[in-house]
Parts: C-alpha cells; structure tokens; sequence
C-alpha cells in the first residue's frame, strides 16, 4: 500500500503517515540547544530528521500545508527555511509533495476557511474521537492527512 506522509512545517513540526491502513502521528521539535546555538542548528535538525522519514518511511508522497499567513517575522522566517529543506530534499529524493492551502484544510475540517486552533482540534476529535494529539500541530498534519486520503 502506498505510504503518505503529512507535515506541518514549523519549529514543532506536526507528522502523520498513512502505512498499510494505519496512521500514525506525532509532532517533532527543532529548537537551538541554547541561545548560543548557531542559528542553523533546527535547519539541520530538520534535515537530519526529515532524511530519516524518508529513508525509513519511504513516503510515495509528502502533503504539506502551503504557507500562509504568519504572526511573525521570526515565524516566517522559519517557516520559510524549513520549507526550502523540504523542498530540496524531497527534490533529491524524487518525492513528490502535494501542498493544500490553510483555508481549504479549515474549511474542510470546519466549514470556516478563517477557523482557529482550537475550532481545528474541536472538529478533528468530533470526527476520530478515539485519536489524542500532541499539540495543534500533530492534529493539522492529522487533518491535512486526512483532507488527502478523502480526495485520493
């Protein structure tokens, strides 16, 4: 069975892997060891961390959320880096990505395209009540699963 890997790119970067029926989900962190960490370090953490996905999952396709509006510099800023990782290795790879905009995962997930965090998690437990998430992130990368396998 195909394997699909969804991701919610940010410095706790949300996961969810359909394999053979089962989905599996989790959030991962990258965050400098200390502040005295070289500005680079979450970039390679994420790299490191997404080649091991790759490697170990071997996803035929990676969903991501396409990047949209942002509270911060700082949040862009990261994002933005996480998403050239992405995109290069998943280039160097030959992984195909299929991205999905904010407002359409909350419209589906919702019917809001505005809807917040917590409307998001609130219509993800109406719907799989049995599943606990990490954090908002691992519960949009859930969704952002989903949203694909109901349109697959």
């Amino acid at each position: 069975m195909t394997k699909i890997l969804a991701l919610d790119l940010s410095t706790a970067t949300g996961f969810a892997l359909s394999a053979n029926g089962v989905v599996t989900h989790g959030v991962k962190k990258f965050a400098a060891a200390s502040p005295a960490s070289h500005p680079g370090t979450r970039y390679l953490q994420f790299q490191r961390w997404l080649r091991e996905r790759i490697a170990e999952d071997k996803p035929a396709l990676i969903v991501v959320e396409r990047a949209g509006y942002f509270k911060s510099l700082a949040a862009q800023s990261i994002c933005v880096g996480l998403r050239g990782i992405l995109l290069s290795t998943t280039a160097y790879y030959d992984v195909p990505l299929h991205e999905i905009s904010p407002s359409d995962l909350k419209k589906w997930a919702t019917g809001k395209g505005n809807a917040n965090k917590v409307a998001m998690r609130a219509a993800a437990l109406a719907r799989w009540p049995a599943e606990r998430f990490a954090d908002d992130n691992a519960c949009d990368a859930f969704l952002l699963l989903q949203l694909y396998l109901s349109k697959a």
